[in-house]
């Protein structure tokens, strides 16, 4: 399609016509505003909002496009008509509270529209409180994004009580929008109630403790939660506990992140020791707090306990190489850890300790991001030519032999004892060396 902005009206539906027929779909009067409409978007805008409507597109950019004002709402009526569309960004385009009702209700009729992203538009109270006036038209979106609009306590809460009446709903970010610890309960007592709600993004609302204990207590009873951010909340090792101790009652709940807050060695001990009865938790974010070398290994300790645990964020903390490689010991071991997550501020000294952790009791499948097994060859004590290999294949080389060599051990011992070379004590002595080694 042509992208020329002055393109008669006469003509821009002749186009349409010739390479598609939605326009017939319409009313008489409805193709006129179509034609009018399109020809008075911004031009980039524009040409992207025809390939949708002429079919195919599933997902539309259409971020930092200056649709403020009559724009929005246009682009919103149009494209309800989009027969394939699914994922569409109106991010940061400054659109204006007045609109937002009919500009919900309009991009809900959309047949097929399952994300919706709405980021830093300022909506504002008054705003969110229209916007969620026009939910409940919805049959198909599961995820909505309003990070960033200012919404504050009155507006998050009209937006969580609209979501009720979208039953299809499953991820809702609500990041950045001033809600507080004492607005938090009448948002999430209306959230709690939802049967479709997975995953709710609540970082950087000013919850502090008081405000975040609040809302894990209302949220212990959401029947499908799965995953809640609480990060950017300036969460401390009283509010970690609180949060642990209520959502270890969520019957659902399988990741918890509290990064980038200030929980020390106190409250990731606590989250560790209380979520050890939580029976589907599988990913506990705790990186980019202060937690510090002192901490480490008690809590890797507790960590281990914890029954489905897979994957565990421990990056940028306070803990040095020591710290780091306590982590690496213990939770080398565990067998059903797939990703441990250090960041990418281990020095050295931490790399090759780790390697050679690894080499000593290689872990069943447990990878580690950022440390490269290669670079410390000597250390695994393996030659030159697995310069190229990958992480996988040298641990699984060292299982292999250490495995072949454990066996060996173990029926030197039997032949020895056998032959009658071995005294009691010196045979228990060797049993538990070897058994020490399966740990």
């Amino acid at each position: 399609p042509s992208r020329n902005a002055g393109a008669p009206l006469c003509a821009l539906a002749g186009r349409k016509r010739a390479r598609n027929d939605w326009l017939d779909h319409l009313k008489p009067t409805d193709q006129m505003r179509a034609v009018e409409t399109l020809g008075n978007l911004p031009e980039d805008a524009r040409f992207e909002i025809e390939r949708s409507l002429e079919g195919d597109v599933v997902e539309l950019d259409l971020a930092f496009q200056d649709l403020r004002g009559p724009g929005s709402e246009a682009a919103a009526w149009l494209l309800k008509y989009a027969p394939d569309l699914e994922d569409l960004d109106m991010s940061r385009n400054c659109i204006e509270g007045d609109r937002v009702e009919n500009i919900s209700r309009e991009l809900c009729r959309a047949p097929k529209l399952r994300k919706l992203s709405l980021v830093g538009n300022q909506l504002g109270t008054a705003g969110a409180q229209r916007f969620a006036e026009g939910l409940d038209s919805s049959t198909s979106l599961e995820v909505l994004d309003l990070t960033d609009n200012n919404m504050g306590e009155e507006g998050s809460a009209a937006i969580a009580r609209g979501l009720l009446r979208t039953p299809t709903l499953k991820t809702l970010n609500l990041r950045g929008n001033r809600i507080g610890a004492k607005g938090i309960k009448n948002v999430v007592i209306e959230l709690k109630n939802s049967t479709s709600l997975e995953t709710l993004y609540l970082m950087n609302n000013d919850l502090g403790d008081a405000g975040a204990e609040t809302a894990a207590c209302e949220l212990r009873t959401a029947p499908n939660l799965k995953v809640v951010y609480f990060g950017y909340n300036q969460i401390g090792d009283v509010g970690a506990e609180g949060i642990a101790k209520q959502l270890v009652h969520a019957p659902s709940l399988e990741s918890l992140h509290v990064r980038w807050n200030n929980i020390g060695d106190a409250g990731a001990l606590a989250i560790a020791r209380e979520l050890y009865r939580a029976p589907c938790l599988e990913t506990l974010g705790l990186g980019c707090n202060d937690i510090s070398d002192e901490g480490a290994e008690p809590l890797a300790k507790q960590l281990l306990r914890l029954p489905n645990l897979k994957v565990v964020y421990l990056g940028y903390n306070k803990m040095t190489d020591r710290g780091i490689c306590d982590v690496v010991r213990v939770l080398r071991g565990a067998h059903r850890l797939r990703k441990l997550d250090l960041g990418n501020q281990v020095v050295p000294a931490a790399s090759e300790g780790i390697a050679r952790l690894l080499a000593e009791r290689p872990p069943a499948c447990l990878e580690i991001p950022k440390i490269v097994l290669t670079n410390h060859l000597d250390a695994l004590q393996l030659p030159a030519e697995w310069r190229m290999a990958s992480n996988s294949e040298i641990l699984g080389h060292l299982r292999k032999s250490r495995t072949t060599a454990l066996y060996t051990f173990l029926a030197s011992v039997r032949r020895e004892h056998r032959s009658g070379l071995y005294k009691c004590k010196e045979l228990l002595q060797h049993i538990e060396t070897f058994v020490s080694c399966l740990r």
